[in-house]
């Protein structure tokens, strides 16, 4: 009598197949989920590298800006002479940051709402208006000199 034992512990072949096909469809939708929330992390950290840049310039250029006005004790110093310096300041020691088209002296209109801004300083209460870039981010800082 030649009984045969059938064991029947384990998995079959098709088992296993059927198991490494799901796994694979499993894997492709959890990298996909993992590389767009990459993506998106990304573009957070590089907008807020941009912005602490913005801010260490800015910071800068105020500096120079109080630097000026506190020890500017001299009379023959204007506050035209303190703005334009101040925008000479900005454009030489961070030219690469200095968005051109919204850096200048703000004019006014009869109603005394801004109008434009220009390259030419107005003769009376000038309003220097500097704006720094930096890609997709943009920091400004008005700026004003009184007698």
């Amino acid at each position: 009598m030649n009984d045969r034992i059938t064991d029947t512990k384990g998995f079959t072949l098709i088992e296993i197949i059927i198991f490494l096909v799901l796994l694979g469809i499993f894997a492709v939708f959890l990298v996909q989920y993992v590389g767009t929330a990459t993506r998106g992390s990304l573009a957070a950290v590089n907008w807020l590298r941009e912005e602490s840049t913005l801010q260490g310039v800015m910071e800068d250029i105020v500096a120079e800006y109080k630097s000026v006005i506190t020890n500017s004790s001299d009379d023959s110093i204007t506050p035209q002479s303190v703005l334009s310096g101040l925008k000479s300041y900005a454009e030489t020691h961070h030219g690469s940051y200095i968005y051109g088209s919204e850096t200048g002296y703000i004019t006014f209109n009869a109603q005394g709402t801004a109008s434009s801004i220009g390259q030419t300083m107005p003769s009376q209460d000038p309003v220097l208006i500097i704006t720094v870039k930096n890609g997709d981010q943009k920091l400004f800082s008005l700026f004003t000199a009184s007698e």
